[in-house]
This record gives structure tokens, sequence and C-alpha cells, in this order.
């Protein structure tokens, strides 16, 4: 390896690379790496401490398109053949497949798949079949895989998707950890409660993350419509984007509920919303790490998630919340009620995730060690 290694960090859209790699890149920057960022468009945020000469755009779709894959592919080629880097590290499906491709071609010392969630998860048939041959080839391609989750190891493991190469969970996982100076516990704003015209002293709920079937907001419904028999006064707070095709139906669906329900968009900072929070669902059917569970964890708010792969590294059960099946909303309901009826154990679990956090998800930990498994040191 060259004295100052050449580092390429490759995702399918920039704003993966804002939310996932801004530590990473300093790390490997810190170190005295030249550092070169690949993504569909150049729009990379401010966070990224890298000259716009080393920003490259590569377009690539998200969805399964043979002809432009192979389009994008032979650019990949291109691009990786006239900068000769050290290492390749990609994460997101698309990038990670054509990355990964394009740099065992060419031989690349280096080529690491960077995993955050399986999408095959859920999906059947066809699409499942194609979505495996998708993580096989990326695999296979690669010379070794760092996934966000023990989990998530295990299962990519367990569905032989690996192709033999080592799957390695940084620390005890996550992206590249939670800064616990940025998310700690504070008071709720009286102002943010009068905007979402919320009564104080009733307790609320928020969930976080995108509208749609995968992340379970069916089954926080009915969950919400079994408290709501209970005669258990609730407020919920969905944040999230509501631009996925189902998201419109989903949104409806509470609406008609009659449940007091305030939906807020995508927000580039959370930290006001989930201070106004007694406690965090999130009944999703997969993840790559729960990463909102840590993040409102680190504020001292405990959660009840669902025993699937991602989610229940995120939550020790009966220590920083609860874990139930997926689409038992009668079981969320319960440990729902359980923790908004007691606001002693609120306080309890709510104390034991933030020092769970602060122990175990140091960023300067998760990234070290992961920079380490790129460079191979």
């Amino acid at each position: 390896m060259r004295d100052q290694p050449v580092v390429v960090i490759a995702t399918t859209v920039s704003a993966s690379l804002d939310s996932f790699y801004s530590r990473i890149v300093s790390d490997f920057l810190a170190r005295g790496c030249e550092v070169h960022l690949v993504s569909s468009d150049r729009a990379l945020g401010p966070a990224l401490l890298v000259p716009s000469g080393n920003r490259h755009s590569i377009p690539m779709v998200r969805g399964f398109s043979p002809f432009r894959d192979l389009v994008s592919l032979w650019r990949w080629v291109r691009f990786l053949r006239g900068l000769r880097p050290d290492v390749v590290l990609a994460g997101t499906p698309k990038s990670a497949l054509l990355g990964m491709l394009a740099a065992h071609g060419l031989r690349i010392p280096r080529r690491i798949y960077h995993l955050h969630g399986l999408r095959l998860e859920g999906a059947h048939g066809f699409a499942r079949a194609i979505l495996s041959m998708m993580e096989r080839l990326t695999a296979r391609a690669a010379h070794a895989v760092i996934a966000v989750s023990p989990s998530l190891a295990y299962e990519f493991g367990r569905l032989g998707l690996n192709g033999g190469r080592p799957i390695l969970v940084p620390a005890n996982g996550s992206a590249q950890g939670i800064d616990c100076s940025y998310f700690y516990p504070r008071v709720a704003s009286s102002r943010l409660l009068r905007e979402l015209e919320l009564t104080p002293l009733v307790p609320i709920v928020i969930f976080v993350g995108r509208l749609t079937a995968d992340k379970g907001p069916d089954m926080l419904k009915r969950a919400a419509l079994l408290l709501d028999r209970d005669h258990l006064q609730v407020q919920y707070v969905i944040v999230g984007s509501q631009d996925e095709p189902d998201s419109r139906i989903h949104a409806s669906s509470f609406k008609a509920a009659d449940l007091v329900v305030r939906f807020v968009d995508h927000q580039s900072d959370i930290r006001p919303y989930l201070a106004l929070a007694d406690v965090l669902v999130l009944p999703t059917r997969r993840e790559g790490l729960g990463l909102v569970v840590l993040e409102a964890a680190a504020m001292g708010i405990p959660a009840v998630s669902t025993r699937v792969t991602g989610a229940v590294d995120s939550v020790v059960h009966g220590e920083t919340g609860y874990l139930v099946e997926f689409d038992d909303e009668s079981e969320l309901a319960l440990q729902l009620g359980r923790l908004l009826c007691d606001e002693a154990l609120r306080r309890e679990m709510g104390e034991r995730a933030r020092l769970r956090v602060v122990r175990d998800f140091q960023p300067a930990d998760v990234v070290g060690e992961l920079v380490d498994m790129c460079l191979g040191v």
C-alpha cells in the first residue's frame, strides 16, 4: 500500500454519505489517506471535508435495470482504472454491487462491502431471488463484509450470502457510532408542543421512519386502537418521509382511526421531536440496526421494537425497553401500556438505555475499528 493510501467511499445517493460516513471520512483523512467519494450525484454535504475534485458522480439506479446497470458498471471500471485506489468501501446495495464488481475485476487490493441491511427480508418469489443473487455477487467480489449489527452479520451468513467471505462487526455495531454529546436528555419544547397542538401531561409515543409497510405503521395503528379501547389517553407523533408508494394509505388509515396523531416530515435534526416523547416505538419488519432507537436511548427514552434482524441489537429486552414479535399488535399494546402507565419504569429504563449507548456505541470505537478493518491494520 502507498505511503498515502487512496480510499474510495461510495453510496448510491449522496445523502447516505452524509448520514453514515462523515466520521469515517474524517478518520481516513486523519490517518493521511486520500479520500474520494462516489455517488449518483455530487450534491455532497458540508460534513464531508473532501475537495470538490475528489467528489465523483457515477449515475446508478436503485432498482433492477440491466442495461443501465451495465452502463454504470462500465463507468465504475473506467473511474477505478484511472484512480487505482488501495481501498474501495461501498455501502447501499447498488453502489456496493457495482463498486465491488469493478474493483474485483481490476484487482483493487482491499474491497469492503459495508452491509447496512437486507432488502430481501420480506421479499418473495422472483424479487427475493434477484436480491439474493445481488448480495451473493457483491460479497464474492469483496474480500470482506462489514455489517452494522451482530444480528445482521448472523443472518447474512445463515442465508449463505457471504460467499465464504468473513463478516465483521466493528465494536458493538452501528455505521459510525452514536454521538452522546449531540443526543442527550433535554427538556421538551413547550413551543413545539403548541405548534403540534399536543396536550401537556398526556403521554406521547413517537415513531420515526419512512411511512411504509416495512416499518410497521399498520401494526402501530392496531396497537393504538387497543390502547384507546382500554381508555388509555395517548398522543402519537409520526416523523418521517411520506414519499413511499404506500405512504398515503398508511397516513389515511391513521387519520380515519380517530386517534390523536400528528404527522411531521423528515427532519434533519430529530432531537426536538424525540425530546417530546415518553416512549419511542419502532414496529419494524427489518433493520440493519435500529439507529433511531439508539439515538432515542442516548436521550434517555426507552423503546418498544420488534424481534427482527437489526432491531434486536438496539433494545435490551426488559432493561432498556421491550421487544415484541412483528405483527403482534396485542403484545405491542401491552408493552407500550406498561411503559406509559409507569413513569418510574420509563425513567429507569431510559437511564439504562443511555448508559448502554455511552458504553457500547462510542463513535471513536466503532469508526476506529472499521477503518482498521478497511486498511488491514
